[in-house]
């Protein structure tokens, strides 16, 4: 490490990290407040590594300054780190973008919390064969994770999103735009208007990922455009607005054992399908909130609600005992009247 590096939370740090930086290899930051006025401008094959996101901090004090940019860059490396901004302004935490490359390649993200930047909290334009693991974006002006291609051309592709963690952004938590054959796994996204967003995608996989306390009239998950995507095992808790919404002409979209669980005030919709949409297949839904499908969009397979058993039992225990029995697994509703 650069001897001129003190991460004493009052010092610029910036020239002294640039530095190191532009040195190449590896950047290791102790444990420290690490000051920054403007932009670390990443190079091919950069590294920075943490002691962990808790004890090394990069605090961006610029409102208007990302913390760390890279333009053209591939194969590098962020991890154990805190990003932090102040809280207003445009600048981003980690922003990637193309110029003259066809995309930005080769990039791991692994152990990081970006908070408070006035946009995004992850920007990468044309991610391909990339990994982003045990990433926290929270509290940042716009989106937490923005991973994109371009409006109207190449896709970005082979991305996997890993345990990340969208919280309480301004706009979206997870939102990817024109990417294809991607993977989110075991990912959270809570406390936005909209928690994931698929826009305009191809082929790409949310598996086992959770959206939880969707912000008043909020969407859970939205597919908006694109083929050949799947939800499954997907999880809305505290719906307060729609669970699941597929709209924009997607078309061969999936949905399997999506679940809406604890819905609240404020929910219309467990699942929304809009007019124009084709070839949606819903499997083994659970959910307490309507399904608003459009006529001839979808196909649903074992409908998840329980059957309502209302009536009068007329007296027969045998027959109140089963109703009790159906009810205690999950089987039925029973309302029946004794």
């Amino acid at each position: 490490m650069d001897s001129s590096i003190t991460g004493d939370g009052v010092t610029d740090d910036t020239a002294a990290i640039q530095r190191a930086i532009d040195a190449g290899g590896s950047v290791r930051l102790p444990e420290g407040v690490f000051v920054l006025t403007r932009p670390l401008a990443l190079r091919p094959g950069s590294t920075i590594t943490g002691v962990s996101p808790t004890a090394s901090i990069l605090r961006q004090t610029a409102p208007d300054a990302d913390a760390l940019s890279g333009t053209d860059v591939h194969t590098l490396r962020i991890e154990n780190l805190t990003l932090e901004g102040p809280g207003t302004g445009s600048g981003t935490g980690l922003r990637l973008v193309r110029e003259r490359e066809p995309n930005t390649r080769y990039v791991t993200l692994q152990d990081l919390y970006i908070r408070r930047f006035g946009r995004d909290g992850v920007d990468v334009s044309n991610g391909i064969v990339s990994a982003f693991t045990r990433v926290v974006a929270e509290n940042n002006g716009r989106h937490g994770f923005y991973l994109y291609g371009v409006p109207g051309g190449a896709a970005g592709t082979s991305v996997s999103l890993i345990a990340c963690y969208g919280n309480t952004n301004d706009g979206t938590g997870i939102y990817l735009f024109n990417m294809a054959y991607c993977a989110l796994n075991a990912c959270a996204s809570e406390g936005q208007r909209v928690n994931y967003l698929l826009q305009g995608c191809q082929g790409v996989s949310v598996v086992g990922c959770g959206a939880e306390f969707t912000a008043p009239g909020g969407d859970g998950f939205v597919v908006d455009g694109g083929f050949g995507n799947v939800l499954a095992a997907c999880w809305n808790y505290e719906n307060a607005g729609r669970a699941y919404v597929v709209t924009g002409g997607a078309f061969a979209i999936t949905l399997a054992g999506i679940v809406e669980n604890s819905p609240v005030a404020g929910a219309t919709a467990s699942l929304v399908v809009d007019e124009g949409c084709r070839a949606v297949s819903v499997v083994g839904p659970s959910y307490d909130s309507p399904l608003v499908l459009a006529p001839g969009s979808s196909t649903v397979i074992n409908g998840g609600t329980r059957p309502v058993v209302g009536g009068s039992r007329q007296g027969n225990a045998a027959l109140a005992e089963l109703l009790s029995a159906l009810d205690g697994l999950g089987l039925i509703t029973d309302v029946s009247a004794p």
